[in-house]
């Protein structure tokens, strides 16, 4: 009986013991999360911090010099303009080169709300094509609205602030970019200030674009072509000296950049400098160039390389290993391409050019090519330019 006795006893002390380190283990756990939410408070309150200091330098590095006082400028509308008008057609005189685009949302879109307050997402791709003295400037960029806010309203001003003449390093490309960056924070801060979460949102991630941009000049019958990249909006060149079109040059410069989540221009943000890509190339006679908005580029890539199993290159081995041994959604789409080849690429070339004659067209082929699998289910802007024969 005295065993059984300081047996229970010794059970009872070690369940005792059990309940104190269950409170001790509570008490930590409670602290930690408490240590957590206290340094998630602070990490916000630091973006914060960092963006209005990003801010106070542009504002300290454009502020006006003494004087009067500048008289108040108009309030921008209470919803800024997500699109201006856009020329989708130019040719030149002597027909050197004819350039077209359109650009359109994506065939299965998406909507907000419901009943009699349906909201349809909008396309927050930007494009321009622009006569300058001597040839055309284009661009396109790919307002990511999965990040920040006001993504189309950024994408717009990106292209709509560009000069006719190239940014060809690095400080050109900071010194042309820091003047409006905060002229957009002001403008577009005001229109968030009214909702609380959409201001944060605003101030902590900023707005998102990606930009490529050509500038094509000529001397003479002889065309060269300045670009610049920054993100995953493709830039192709095709040489059609011969029988079929051949890629000579692209940005990016493999297909595994459609895979990774892309760099992204930001107003708040200094750009990086290992993102930016500049160059530049004297084109053949006959030349066919297109920028494009990443879905309809990677759709356009890919049907060349299908086209040549792969062709010559480091994207073709890139094009041959993925289609033995890809997955993912890259792997897949080159599957789908590489099984559904076209016969030509010249034809598939041509395709897209006629599409290009009416935004309707356009919508009609991308909804086509999306339905088939062969296009991603995405925003859609293509511009191509066409250099020498008549075009």
């Amino acid at each position: 009986m005295d065993r059984l006795s300081e047996d229970i006893a010794a059970a009872e002390d070690r369940y005792a013991r059990i309940i104190e380190s269950t409170m001790e283990a509570r008490q930590r756990r409670d602290s930690l999360a408490g240590e957590v939410m206290a340094l998630y408070s602070e990490r916000a309150r630091l973006i914060e911090e960092i963006s209005a200091l990003r801010v106070s330098a542009l504002e300290l590095k454009f502020s006006p010099p003494a004087g009067p006082p500048p008289v108040p400028a108009t309030l921008p509308p209470a919803i800024p303009p997500v699109l201006r008008p856009a020329r989708t057609a130019l040719s030149s005189a002597g027909a050197l080169w004819s350039a077209r685009a359109q650009s359109t949302a994506k065939p299965r879109n998406d909507s907000f709300g419901s009943g009699a307050h349906i909201t349809w997402r909008q396309n927050e791709d930007r494009f321009r094509l622009t006569p300058t003295d001597d040839g055309v400037l284009a661009a396109v960029s790919d307002g990511a609205g999965a990040s920040g806010l006001f993504c189309g309203a950024w994408a717009e001003t990106l292209v709509g602030q560009l000069p006719a003449t190239p940014l060809e390093s690095l400080k050109a490309f900071n010194d042309w970019l820091d003047p409006f960056c905060l002229e957009f924070h002001t403008t577009h801060a005001r229109h968030s200030k009214s909702d609380a979460a959409k201001h944060s949102k605003f101030v902590r991630e900023g707005s998102c674009a990606t930009l490529t941009v050509c500038w094509l000049r000529f001397s003479g019958s002889r065309a060269v072509l300045h670009w610049l990249g920054y993100g995953d909006s493709p830039l192709l060149v095709f040489d059609r000296s011969g029988g079929e079109p051949e890629l000579i040059a692209g940005h990016p410069g493999s297909l595994g950049a459609f895979d990774r989540d892309p760099q992204l221009l930001n107003w708040k943000d200094m750009p990086d400098p290992g993102s930016l890509k500049t160059g530049s190339l004297p084109l053949p006679a006959r030349a066919t160039v297109i920028l494009a908005s990443d879905g309809i580029g990677q759709f356009t890539l890919l049907r060349a390389l299908a086209a040549q199993r792969g062709g010559n290159g480091t994207l073709g081995a890139e094009f041959r290993r993925l289609e033995t041994n890809g997955n993912g959604r890259l792997g897949t789409a080159v599957k789908s391409h590489a099984a559904r080849a076209p016969q030509s690429f010249a034809a598939e070339l041509a395709a897209l050019g006629a599409a290009l004659e009416s935004e309707s067209a356009f919508a009609a082929l991308v909804a086509s090519r999306c339905e088939e699998g062969l296009l991603a289910n995405d925003d859609s802007t293509l511009i191509m330019i066409e250099i020498g024969s008549g075009c």
